[in-house]
């Protein structure tokens, strides 16, 4: 593989992040497939081996690229829970409201029931299921005193989670696990909502029967209303 891109001297490990990322785009890097020695990609860049070592461990980092002794650096499945993580910190960072996220959730929340119900198999319904008695049974158990809400809020979202891999897209369900993780700590959504525990449980029953049934339109409108519901 030949790079034709020059490096100039200012971010150069930031260059060299871009032009990978570039190559995997354009389909020139694909899984599996191993990249330039350390040596030989410097040489053909025009770069010391400092900055590429740097843009090496970012992209490993991400899990973008893995390292293995003695054979060299290959491009790996991408780590999905760091880019959360990455995704949160800068919500955190910009102060970017919850509305503001709940407004993206809706949208991309929807969409996972609809592509549900066409796409869910009998292993999917079978985890929305689980977490659909795991949430009732965590609300249960906090409305007695005996639980907390952060397993409420836990149970919540494996159950949306749980929707969003019955979609059956990878692309997308990256995604909404990017925008549950921004949510995931916000704990503030049922604080105030102790009585309507119950009917958000009564929201992912109705919700869990459209796909099951595969009703795409009835998923959609039915957890389009019970996101309606949360209101800040």
């Amino acid at each position: 593989m030949e790079y034709n891109t020059i490096i100039d001297k200012k971010s150069v490990s930031q260059q060299i992040i871009d032009l990978i990322l570039q190559e995997i785009i354009e389909g020139r890097l694909k899984l599996g497939d191993r990249i330039l020695n350390e040596r030989e990609f410097a040489a053909e860049l025009g770069v010391s081996r400092v900055p590429l070592r740097e843009a090496i461990s970012a992209l490993s980092l991400l899990g973008i690229l893995t390292p293995k002794q003695g054979e060299g650096t290959f491009v790996t499945n991408f780590n999905s829970e760091r880019f959360s993580k990455i995704i949160f910190a800068n919500v955190k960072l910009q102060n970017i409201s919850q509305q503001d996220i709940f407004d993206v959730r809706k949208d991309f929340e929807c969409s996972a029931a609809k592509y549900a119900a066409k796409r869910a198999t009998k292993e999917d319904i079978k985890k929305i299921k689980h977490y659909y008695d795991l949430h009732k049974k965590t609300i249960d158990q906090y409305l007695s005193g005996e639980g907390n809400l952060l397993s409420v809020t836990k149970a919540d979202m494996q159950f949306h989670d749980a929707i969003a891999s019955a979609a059956n897209n990878e692309f997308f369900k990256q995604f909404v696990d990017a925008l549950h993780y921004s949510i995931k700590y916000m704990h503030s959504i049922y604080k105030n909502k102790k009585d309507e525990l119950n009917i958000f449980s009564t929201h992912h029953k109705k919700i869990l029967d459209a796909i099951e049934e595969g009703n795409p339109d009835l998923a959609h409108k039915n957890m389009s209303e019970h996101l309606n519901t949360i209101v800040f």
